[in-house]
């Protein structure tokens, strides 16, 4: 009976398990957690704290609360346990264990799972370059960016490092600096920080000691002329590229000295350019420095840029006159002046006359650090030919005597423009007969004769009248030429007045000057006349060539010369005339023509070369013909002669020269010296040569045949002889015998001579004295 009690009591209250959760809460140094029962049924139960497997002693507070749902009674306890807030941020797992009907519920919770967290940033910071040159010690810091109570390990090339390991955490990070020693640190190839919590997977950082160097750095140093215009004179800049990332020092040198303390940069990755900038002290504005930039990654990896020498040397200035294409007279003469140095100003003097002028101003800065300016004037035509003197002076660096430099327009003519050739030129034949004025022409030749002027005389008097001036010509070989003619009255020339051209160069004071009149019927001279033909090589070869015609010796200047073939006067067009030049003390003149000959059309004839001249009423000419007989194919003729112990073979009347001559005996060649073996030009132009063999009587066997083998371009031609046997005595020729009979002849003729010679002196002799004695008596 009692246990259908029980039964049914129990029937009738009936279990309902708790659900538990957990929370945490924050005060001062403290955690609170709490461990939440909900919705359980009966009340009794009974919640404790664990810390791993160990049972926390600490005092935790639970209470129990009623609730109804639904007309349904629960329960529900909250059990609060105080923890060290350090203890939780170690990140260890708190248990929560309720019994209840002999059951137990568990829950755990930490940092962890009630904050949940990503892996933490760290970054790991070297120490800076200038502590690793110059300081004995070094450190090197790590922060985790945390708030968790993080372990924090340090390791050198691998090993793991403990001592001198400081850490510490704010602001809600890990901080742990590692202190070594310098020479330590040189030693090392890289260092790692690693930090561990059991919230997060390990996390650490790795960087190299020094970062390695892709390719070796170009390191220049130069001035800037932005820096230069602000004023900045003495700025020098560093650029580099091609360098490594990470922290460098830049250090300023003069003389391979360190003068400023370096600069420290770091680069970060992906930049591998550098600009650093240094103002030279003023201890160092000096000649005779030397500048430089040194970048240094650590103690044994530097790198020296070029270097800047003599950049506060004296200023140098060049003051150059400038040639224009345009040759008028009335273009301005551009005069630029470049001045060297720090920082040259360009002074134009004088400057009454510059003010008015517009100055062009460029800058540019050299290799070696100096800054180059060019000023560029123009000046008007007429103050340059007033031989105004332009100074360009020059100022730099303050300390420093201004430069400069001169010029003006007699400075830059050279002594070869300043002379001319002055030819004065009497008037033609035709034109003394013909008008009732003649025409004097004073030709100059030579350079920039613009700057040349000309003054005529008639006797003692400067004239204008009846001047004209021809415009100036150019000619290809780069000289030139101007006319001046002089209209003179026929009266006074023929009456033997002087006229004069003076002509003087603006930059000259000696003048040249000419004079000529009309020659007395005394002092004229007949010009000699030689023409000169073409080589045979030059008239043989499919070109053009020419005759020519020396004309010399003739008094006075004015002559008239033309070429005519066969009577017949030839187009100017295929002669050219030389200018008439003076040829001696004695004022002889002298001049050439040269007639043009075709190479593709050959014209036989008499080509003359006429002269007309004051000194003959008749023209003066000298003809020549048969110039292309000597390049023309004629076939030679051929004589075979004997002589005293020798045969010669005369061959003439060929062309061209080109003959080759060979003996034969039998048809068999033989040797034979011969002296004359060239051709020799006759007066028609054909040639003629001749060719001695030597051939003893006595070696000429009867029936031995000779042969002149002559081989020329028209052709061969032989000649043959031979010595037949006679046997008449009379016919045999004695050489001894004949050479004694004509010594014998000779000495008779002159005995002979000597008896006639004597007789006729006693002859005379004996008429002499028988006249004496008649004209004495008588």
């Amino acid at each position: 009976m009692y246990l259908n009690c029980f039964i049914l009591l129990f029937l009738a209250q009936r279990v309902t398990e708790p659900n538990i959760t957990m929370s945490t809460s924050t005060m001062d140094n403290d955690v609170n957690l709490f461990c939440w029962l909900d919705g359980f049924s009966p009340k009794k139960i009974s919640v404790e704290w664990y810390k791993g497997n160990t049972l926390l002693t600490e005092k935790a507070i639970t209470k129990i609360f009623e609730s109804l749902n639904n007309g349904e009674k629960t329960f529900n306890a909250r059990s609060q346990l105080s923890i060290n807030a350090e203890q939780w941020n170690d990140g260890t797992e708190i248990a929560c264990q309720a019994t209840h009907y002999s059951k137990i519920f568990n829950k755990t919770w930490s940092k962890c799972k009630a904050e949940p967290t990503s892996k933490p940033l760290i970054r790991l910071e070297k120490p800076a370059l200038k502590s690793v040159l110059t300081d004995s010690e070094v450190t090197a810091s790590c922060v985790v960016e945390t708030v968790l109570n993080t372990r924090v390990s340090w390791f050198l090339d691998g090993s793991l490092k403990t001592d001198r390991v400081t850490m510490k955490t704010l602001d809600g990070r890990t901080f742990s600096n590692l202190t070594i020693s310098t020479n330590e640190w040189k030693k090392l190839k890289t260092i790692q920080c690693t930090a561990k919590h059991p919230c997060f997977d390990t996390v650490e950082k790795t960087i190299n000691i020094t970062e390695p160097v892709q390719k070796t750095p170009t390191l220049v140093i130069r001035r800037n002329l932005a820096d230069i215009l602000k004023g900045d004179s003495a700025v020098l800049e560093c650029a580099a590229r091609d360098l490594p990332s990470g922290e460098l020092s830049v250090t300023f040198q003069a003389n391979g000295k360190r003068v400023l303390e370096p600069q420290y940069v770091d680069l970060p990755k992906g930049v591998d350019t550098l600009t650093v900038r240094f103002t030279v002290p003023t201890t160092h504005r000096n000649k005779n420095q030397q500048f430089t930039f040194q970048i240094q990654q650590n103690h044994s990896i530097q790198w020296t840029s070029n270097s800047i020498e003599n950049l506060f040397d004296d200023p140098s200035v060049e003051l150059l006159v400038i040639s224009s294409l345009d040759k008028s007279a009335s273009a301005p003469q551009k005069l630029l002046c470049a001045a060297t140095g720090l920082n040259p100003k360009i002074k134009w003097l004088p400057e009454s006359v510059v003010n008015a002028l517009s100055a062009l101003s460029t800058v540019t800065v050299d290799s070696d650090g100096r800054l180059k300016v060019f000023s560029e004037i123009s000046v008007p035509q007429q103050q340059w030919n007033n031989r105004v003197t332009f100074t360009c002076q020059v100022s730099d660096q303050d300390s420093l005597k201004p430069v400069e430099k001169s010029t003006n327009a007699c400075a830059v003519t050279p002594d070869f423009a300043q002379k001319a050739q002055v030819y004065l030129l009497a008037p033609s034949i035709s034109d003394m007969r013909a008008n009732d004025h003649v025409s004097v022409t004073c030709l100059l030749l030579g350079h920039r004769l613009n700057d040349f002027s000309i003054v005529w005389k008639i006797g003692k008097d400067i004239t204008s009248h009846g001047v004209t001036t021809q415009p100036l010509s150019v000619h290809s070989n780069g000289t030139e030429s101007v006319r001046s003619v002089l209209k003179v009255s026929a009266e006074k020339w023929n009456a033997s007045t002087t006229v004069s051209c003076e002509v003087t160069h603006f930059c000259s004071s000696k003048k040249m000057e000419h004079t000529i009149f009309k020659t007395k019927a005394s002092d004229l001279k007949r010009p000699t006349i030689r023409i000169l033909s073409p080589s045979d090589n030059d008239l043989s070869r499919v070109r053009i060539t020419s005759l020519l015609c020396f004309i010399d010796g003739f008094r006075p200047a004015d002559i008239s010369v033309h070429w005519e073939l066969n009577g017949s006067r030839l187009d100017a067009s295929h002669f050219t005339n030389s200018p008439v030049g003076i040829r001696s003390a004695w004022s002889d003149y002298s001049m050439y023509s040269a007639l043009i000959l075709p190479g593709s059309k050959r014209e036989d004839g008499t080509f003359s070369c006429v002269v007309q001249h004051e000194s003959s009423k008749k023209p003066i000419r000298n003809s020549i013909n048969n110039i292309y007989a000597s390049v023309n194919e004629n076939a030679p003729s051929v004589e075979l002669l004997q002589g005293q112990n020798k045969l010669v073979c005369l061959v003439y009347g060929y062309s061209p020269s080109a003959i080759n001559i060979t003996w034969l005996l039998n048809s068999v060649s033989v040797q034979h010296n011969d002296s004359t073996n060239s051709s020799a030009k006759r007066p028609d132009g054909k040639f003629s040569i001749k060719s001695h063999l030597e051939v003893k009587a006595s070696e000429w066997a009867p029936g031995d045949n000779y042969t002149c083998h002559v081989k020329h371009i028209t052709g061969i031609i032989t000649r043959n002889i031979s010595k037949k046997e006679f046997t008449e005595e009379s016919i045999y020729f004695d050489e001894n015998m004949s050479e004694t009979s004509t010594l014998d002849q000779a000495e008779e003729t002159w005995n002979m001579a000597c008896a006639f010679i004597i007789l006729f002196i006693i002859s005379l002799l004996y008429g002499c004295s028988v006249t004496l004695v008649k004209v004495k008596i008588a």
